[in-house]
């Protein structure tokens, strides 16, 4: 059985959700043996210079006694140009969430007998993944059979969570938030949480919105934003402690691996598990005022503003 964590490929490979279906919840309670759902208008439809943009929520929820997969897609509607960049988004994060990694080569433009409507992509993808948990789980209860483990042990179930949300959809930009959760044997499964935003006026994805330059300038942002963080927690860190529970060198906490995205309160900034710090720190996020970060943010992210 292949043993690939998931998230920290993604990680390495730098893979740059709040309504219905929340991240880590199932959608208006739907059965969770057999679903497949649509809900269209989720969002309040925006128009700028002539051009749409509204979404349809996209839900598979499917589970046997081996394993269970649940797919939650916020899918673009309407005639703006960041329909078809978003499109192509989700159908490149549906295909880099195998639970084997088979095909998570982003090169990759297609899978064999994938479809080209992204609605039907994600069924095809629940199923396909389901598959594929559902034989790993049989294969990992033969080797434990194989090993004299107790018969009427086995180990829980594997899973798999997609959620590609849309945060936020303005005049000028639409943030969209992808969440996974995997877990295929061991102490605790992985996560990965991504906001990723995109301009209206372009298309495109912001791939940067901070100067790298300016990493050194914004430590204190960083650092300030990081202890709020452990705050809302009910954990008591002060600056000089940052130095020693995190995994950085030389002071310098790094700007996220994923570009942080636009928000209408800032500009906010998710590590992912192991980025800065150990496990049991969870996902630090935190949101930057404008006000403080402008200044230091590219001339293509302050478009958005």
């Amino acid at each position: 059985m292949k043993k690939v964590h998931l998230h920290f490929t993604l990680l390495l490979t730098a893979l740059c959700l709040s309504s219905a279906c929340n991240s880590g919840q199932k959608a208006n309670g739907a059965s969770a043996s057999d679903s497949t759902s649509v809900d269209s208008a989720m969002v309040q439809e925006t128009m700028v210079e002539n051009e749409t943009f509204t979404t349809d929520s996209v839900v598979f929820n499917k589970e046997n006694e081996h394993a269970s997969c649940y797919i939650c897609v916020d899918i673009p509607k309407g005639n703006a140009k960041v329909v078809p960049t978003i499109s192509k988004y989700i159908t490149t994060k549906l295909m880099a969430c195998n639970p084997n990694y088979e095909i998570g080569d982003e090169a990759k433009q297609s899978v064999s007998g994938m479809p080209t409507d992204v609605k039907m992509q994600v069924d095809f993808f629940g199923k396909r993944y389901l598959g594929m948990l559902t034989n790993d789980h049989k294969d990992a209860c033969d080797v434990l059979e194989g090993e004299n483990k107790e018969e009427d042990w086995k180990p829980s179930p594997f899973s798999q969570e997609i959620n590609i949300r849309i945060k936020e959809n303005t005049e000028k930009y639409v943030t969209y938030h992808l969440y996974t959760y995997n877990y295929m044997g061991g102490a605790h499964g992985q996560a990965l949480f991504i906001p990723v935003t995109f301009l209206k006026s372009t298309g495109e994805m912001l791939q940067t919105t901070i100067d790298s330059s300016n990493e050194k300038a914004i430590q204190p942002l960083i650092r300030k934003g990081v202890i709020s963080y452990f705050k809302k927690r009910g954990e008591t860190v002060t600056d000089r402690d940052l130095n020693t529970m995190l995994f950085i060198e030389n002071g310098i906490i790094p700007i996220p691996i994923n570009a942080p995205s636009l928000t209408a309160k800032g500009l906010h900034f998710v590590y992912q598990q192991y980025e800065i710090g150990p496990y049991a720190i969870g996902m630090v996020e935190f949101t930057v005022p404008y006000d403080k970060i402008k200044a230091f943010m590219t001339s293509e992210a302050q478009e958005g503003l």
